[in-house]
């Protein structure tokens, strides 16, 4: 009787062992499963123009291009003021032909001495990761103050395309004093943007989006 007792103890103690075993397999399992989900997309980094006489800062080591598609930069207010500012994103192909771009304005203020991510979707058609980001400040406004890039279109595009490539860039800002506060607006003239869209692309535009938004504007292009 000892040695039946025995052995049915130790069937007993096996089959516990064997289900504690699976539940832990299932627990691991599980783990690595939900981890998956948890992992962060695919970035590349995105390259950064800060004009001269710029009141706002973009970090170039904390802005990145990510697969979804979207564009995360880093700004910085250098002085004690709040500034609102608009960015631009041009996006190159990786033999430098301009994919799209993409103005974001919004009528958010980064306060004094202050830093910000800002978050951008890329509405351009067809972008990955083996093309090159590039994001600047192109317009800046702050109480009587107001910034905007001395460079035409085609000469931003140009700096772009430099920085895209890894040289330097050479955007400069020029300011305006008002008497009086210029309030700040995020113009969205669709059919002006539009037209320089079909402008701004060699080939012409192949796609275009104008949102305009609660004071906000998002606008891009997409090339042929």
């Amino acid at each position: 009787m000892t040695s039946v007792s025995d052995e049915r103890g130790a069937r007993s103690s096996r089959r516990r062992a064997t289900n504690r075993a699976g539940i832990a397999r299932f627990v691991v399992l599980l783990f690595v499963a939900l981890a998956g989900t948890a992992l962060p997309a695919a970035d590349r980094d995105a390259r950064v123009i800060t004009p001269a006489n710029s009141p706002i800062e973009l970090d170039p080591l904390r802005a990145f291009l990510f697969d979804t598609p979207l564009l995360t930069v880093w700004a910085r207010n250098r002085g004690s003021s709040p500034v609102s500012y608009a960015l631009r994103i041009w996006i190159f192909q990786a033999n430098g032909a301009l994919k799209g771009t993409l103005d974001y304005c919004t009528g958010d203020e980064l306060g004094g001495s202050m830093r910000g991510r800002v978050n951008i979707p890329i509405d351009i058609k067809g972008v990955t990761l083996r093309d090159r980001a590039v994001v600047a400040v192109v317009r800046a406004g702050s109480g009587r103050s107001t910034w905007a890039l001395s460079e035409s279109d085609a000469d931003q595009l140009d700096s772009a395309r430099r920085a895209a490539n890894g040289s330097g860039s050479n955007l400069s800002f020029d300011k305006q004093d008002s008497r009086a506060v210029v309030p700040w607006t995020c113009p969205c003239e669709c059919p002006a943007v539009q037209a320089a869209c079909g402008l701004t692309c060699p080939n012409g535009a192949a796609a275009f989006t104008c949102a305009p938004f609660g004071g906000t504007c998002t606008a891009s292009c997409s090339c042929k």
